[in-house]
């Protein structure tokens, strides 16, 4: 027969009483796990690489310096058509495993006065590759400032600007962390971002011959 114990949570179940939840008298529901968020993808904006890209091991071995060293900015530099972008674009690939966590890239049209994106506009759309949705982003400048700092802290990522017009333009935009970077490309030398930040320049200009018979020969053939 049932002991005394066993007959009394009988009578208990019976009567359905609140006890039970105390005592133990049911087993507990198991509790479904939270869904996890969403995450945001990582940003991957760069464009292709050049197809035919050729020379610059100097300019290229300045640049492999800045992951590992205390600048915040890099500044490729030179007049128009001397392959800024290609070089930029072309460390940048190579470089991306040193940025996890995502490599932005933005035109900011610093050659075309009527065209040049404007400091707010540019935060928009570097925010918005973080993954910050539109109707986040503050419309008051400082800010804006202020939410893509906070975006980017305790992460890697690479921004690269490409034709940036002027200091004032690109002030703002600098990560304020180490472990993330800033890299320009500009027809000017940006010398007034040096007051304030560490910045490595690479000042660029034509080819040297031999790199440039070689460029030839890969678009045209040796022949």
């Amino acid at each position: 027969e049932p002991g005394p114990r066993l007959q009394d949570l009988h009578t208990a179940v019976l009567r359905r009483e609140h006890a039970l939840d105390l005592d133990g008298g049911a087993p507990p529901r198991p509790v479904a796990p939270a869904p996890a968020a969403p995450r945001s993808p990582v940003p991957a904006q760069l464009p292709p690489r050049a197809g035919h890209f050729t020379g610059r091991g100097r300019e290229m071995a300045v640049l492999d310096r800045l992951p590992d060293g205390e600048a915040q900015v890099g500044v490729v530099c030179g007049p128009a058509g001397m392959g800024k972008t290609a070089l930029a674009v072309q460390w940048a690939h190579a470089a991306a495993a040193h940025f996890p966590d995502g490599l932005l890239f933005l035109d900011l049209r610093g050659h075309d006065p009527n065209a040049a994106l404007s400091t707010g506009d540019a935060l928009a759309q570097l925010l918005s590759g973080l993954g910050v949705p539109a109707a986040q982003v503050p419309p008051n400048l400082t800010a804006q400032v202020g939410l893509y700092r906070s975006t980017l802290n305790g992460r890697r990522v690479l921004v690269v600007l490409d034709n940036a017009a002027s200091t004032d333009q690109i002030a703002p935009l600098i990560p304020p962390w180490t472990t993330s970077l800033l890299l320009v490309t500009s027809r000017n030398r940006l010398t007034g971002l040096a007051v304030d930040h560490a910045v490595t320049t690479v000042d660029i200009e034509v080819l040297p011959v031999d790199d440039a018979l070689v460029l030839l020969g890969r678009i045209l053939g040796a022949d």
